[in-house]
């Protein structure tokens, strides 16, 4: 007669293989199932921001400027595979959208078609969050750093900045416009984030999107203010909600980082540029996926819009969205970037109304 041992290691090790046969069949359907989804191109930015004096940006190992011409070709450029991986900063509401431009950049996400957005309409409303648990499976972490997460906004502050100097990526906002889209964000309650005693009712509209709040805008600024400086500065990417003062120091730091450990500043105002210009530099074909609003405001509100934000400022995040800006019309000049160089990007990615 079997021992009753024997029957016990057996169905310990039945239940243990249908458990591993599970988990392969739902990686299998995951992936596969990428192939079958498709995407959807919305409109992108305008710029609207006025340079002042140039800044230098890192000093990196380059390709050389191209041609007035430019080519958009499937490679990667000498540029790419010099700052390998690419690491993302995020800042709230500065471009969860440039994950696509990432993601579909030369060997950066094997895994993931050119042909699939990372957007709500294929990994749901929080897809940052889902692609982002996805990253170490369908992307080379040898190109493209997966962890920490993008959507936690990791700070990068003290030393914490030290293993992704000259590996990282960024789109910077107008930090008045950022504040009134954070306040104004259908999803993620960024008002009671911000401040836990601003409790509101989330009341609807016929679209489904939340009434006004209750607390004034002026009042939620004065807790939104220099957001990217302390994301630069500080170690913890919420400090700015826990009464953290920052300096003029703090300033001059967080603009001394983003000269010299940023491979590339995109603007969120200029979306267009932006996009052409990352291809430029990393290359990779131009897709439909790089000038989609993955991450739209309220109804028929997104990137473009300009918020009503009479009497608001911020202090700190002012002086460095602007060295920001300096840094990117910079490069757009060292790369020959211009609307009408890329067309050819616009052509390619099917945006007939710039092509």
């Amino acid at each position: 007669l079997p021992h009753p041992a024997c029957d016990l290691w057996l169905s310990n090790l039945c239940s243990l293989l249908r458990m591993m046969i599970s988990v392969l069949c739902a990686l299998s359907l995951a992936k596969s199932s990428l192939a079958d989804l498709s995407v959807s191109v919305s409109d992108s930015a305008e710029f609207a921001q006025e340079p002042s004096k140039s800044l230098l940006q890192h000093n990196v190992v380059r390709q050389k400027a191209p041609a007035s011409v430019l080519s958009f070709e499937a490679n990667g450029t000498e540029l790419l595979q010099a700052v390998a991986p690419l690491k993302f900063m995020h800042t709230p509401k500065c471009g969860s959208s440039f994950s696509n431009a990432l993601a579909h950049t030369p060997g950066m996400c094997p895994g993931l078609p050119n042909t699939v957005s990372l957007g709500p309409s294929n990994f749901g409303e929080y897809f940052d969050v889902h692609f982002w648990q996805l990253c170490p499976e369908i992307c080379d972490q040898k190109m493209f750093s997966c962890n920490p997460p993008m959507w936690k906004h990791e700070a990068f502050g003290g030393n914490a900045i030290n293993p992704y100097r000259g590996h990282l990526v960024t789109m910077v906002r107008d930090p008045v416009q950022r504040m009134a889209a954070g306040y104004n964000d259908p999803i993620f309650d960024f008002v009671n984030d911000s401040h836990e005693e601003w409790s509101r009712f989330r009341l609807t509209d016929e679209h489904g999107d939340p009434l006004p709040h209750t607390v004034p805008f002026e009042k939620f600024t004065k807790h939104w203010v220099g957001v990217l400086t302390t994301q630069l500065t500080r170690t913890d990417w919420l400090a700015w909600t826990d009464g953290v003062l920052l300096t003029d120091d703090d300033v001059k730091e967080a603009i001394r980082r983003l000269q010299e450990d940023f491979v590339f500043i995109g603007v969120v105002e200029q979306w267009e540029l932006s996009m052409c210009l990352f291809r430029t530099m990393f290359g990779g074909k131009c897709f439909s996926t790089d000038f989609e609003d993955t991450r739209p405001g309220f109804h028929g509100r997104s990137a473009e819009e300009k918020y009503d934000t009479e009497n608001v400022t911020d202090p700190f995040d002012d002086a460095v969205y602007k060295a920001a800006v300096e840094i990117f019309k910079a490069n757009l000049a060292k790369y020959n970037v211009t609307m009408a160089a890329c067309k050819p990007c616009f052509q390619q990615a099917g945006l007939s109304d710039l092509a």
